[in-house]
């Protein structure tokens, strides 16, 4: 009895285990550098829309809070979010798109909107992130550069780690062979001082499309992060809505 419970354990464990994806191996002289970012750019492209709910939390240096949100998400240009306080107080709306921003702060019953090429947008975000990057967040990803190739390539602890470098200066990423997810970056200045640094772990797998559970972004230089959590995401759900209201009573600032 006790031999078949174990073997039971075991094939219970085996089958938790995620499937490397064929093709890879650990190992830099199996799996090209070429090769392995192309299977992660086609994994992440199997992304084109996210209906989920988590909580979201940040830290600067002139406040830190958290939050649990609604969001939904049409790559690569549409994204809507709903904010939630302790019991369920409604904190506010932000909606994303190429051309414009609206957020809405319904403690304060304000709004501001723009284009979100414009320091608006930034300096009503804690953090200092670009059109590209909030995306990124929102979809639990770390998309590797595009069009350029690694000046290192190598392994370590169970990880690909791909070193690029541009214009002085340089970004590693950490690329873990069976989700085929960033599990870390790092973005150095010409200076070798760190920029930008991030963190993922976990991951939500629905019919071969996955997304990292939870996301880090920290800036060390400015003492600021944003951590984001999923705790459901339906994947590539269809009739998504991106309607949200804004109360007529609504004051504009202009930040």
């Amino acid at each position: 009895m006790r031999r078949f419970l174990f073997s039971v354990s075991f094939l219970m464990l085996f089958a938790s285990c995620a499937q490397r994806p064929a093709g890879v191996m650990l190992d830099t002289t199996k799996t090209s550098a070429a090769d392995l970012t192309a299977m992660t750019r086609a994994a992440d492209a199997k992304i084109r829309t996210l209906d989920g709910r988590g909580n979201i939390s940040f830290e600067t240096p002139e406040m830190s809070g958290s939050a649990s949100f609604t969001l939904t998400v049409k790559k690569p240009d549409s994204l809507l979010v709903h904010l939630e306080g302790p019991f369920g107080i409604n904190v506010g709306t932000f909606f994303l798109s190429r051309d414009r921003f609206v957020m809405y702060n319904s403690m304060q019953n304000t709004v501001a909107s723009g284009s979100p090429d414009s320091p608006s947008l930034r300096s009503l975000i804690p953090v200092d992130l670009t059109y590209d990057q909030i995306f990124e967040v929102f979809t639990g990803s770390i998309p590797l550069p595009d069009h350029q190739v690694p000046k290192d390539y190598a392994t370590d602890e169970g990880l690909f780690v791909l070193r690029y470098e541009s214009q002085g200066s340089s970004s590693a990423y950490w690329l873990d062979p069976d989700e085929l997810l960033v599990r870390r970056f790092q973005m150095k200045d010409p200076s070798g001082g760190v920029i930008l640094e991030g963190t993922s772990s976990g991951s939500i797998d629905q019919d071969g499309v996955r997304i990292a559970r939870r996301l880090s972004l920290t800036m060390p230089r400015d003492g600021r992060r944003i951590s984001l959590a999923f705790s459901r995401a339906d994947l590539n759900a269809d009739d998504l809505s991106f309607q949200y209201t804004v109360p007529a009573s609504a004051r504009t600032i202009h930040p």
